[in-house]
């Protein structure tokens, strides 16, 4: 994620995260924007990223991940909803040595066993949150209310994950490879990348051209 500083504003907060959360959900399946959501409700569009209480480090923890008892951690002060009510409270959240690994780590999160199975409702991001909040990723009662409320305000419900890893957000050719990608016309290599650069050989130009035409009769 080539970013030094979150950004200072919602909305440059919301499209800063939009090409690397592309980029990072496309292997996954998880809606990015879900992902985008839900770091703008956990750091407050990046105001609240947890920082050690004693020390002062920086956890670069977009997600309100706590510590699992592996890895580095940073203590501070946050809010649970613990029988009916808000309670303030210490909690150890996951630190990392920058953005990127923070979604890195989230996105294992959320492909384990405790939320894999709300990969099946991930062609409808509301319905997605909603699975995810059931299972158990925050103690708010009302955390999918709010994380779809952001989906629904930044446009986030329908945002596609990029077709390939190695297609960028602002490549302008992503929707048409997305669209070949979808109709099955160009599949990309056996390690899931489509090296958009690479020449086209006039025998895949053949099998390109006779796919389309077994679309077009169909």
């Amino acid at each position: 994620m080539a970013l030094a500083n979150l950004p200072k504003t919602p909305v440059e907060f919301v499209t800063a995260l939009r090409a690397p959360v592309l980029a990072s959900t496309a292997a996954t399946g998880i809606p990015p924007g879900f992902v985008i959501a839900q770091a703008a409700l956990e750091t407050g569009y990046g105001k609240s990223v947890p920082t050690d209480l004693h020390t002062g480090r920086y956890s670069y923890n977009l997600f309100g991940v706590k510590w699992s008892g592996q890895g580095d951690f940073v203590e501070t002060w946050t809010r649970e909803f613990e029988n009916g009510q808000w309670v303030k409270v210490l909690a150890r959240f996951r630190a990392y040595s920058d953005y990127q690994a923070s979604l890195d780590d989230h996105a294992r999160l959320l492909l384990s066993k405790r939320y894999r199975g709300c990969l099946r409702s991930a062609g409808d991001a509301e319905s997605y949150a909603r699975c995810v909040a059931r299972a158990g990723y925050a103690t708010d009662p009302r955390y999918a209310d709010k994380v779809i409320d952001i989906m629904r305000r930044w446009n986030l419900l329908n945002l596609q994950p990029l077709p390939f890893p190695d297609v960028a957000a602002d490549d302008y050719a992503t929707e048409a490879i997305a669209w070949c990608k979808d109709r099955g016309l160009m599949v990309g290599r056996d390690d899931g990348r489509f090296y958009p650069d690479d020449p086209v050989t006039r025998r895949e130009l053949a099998i390109v051209v006779k796919r389309l035409h077994d679309l077009l009769a169909k």
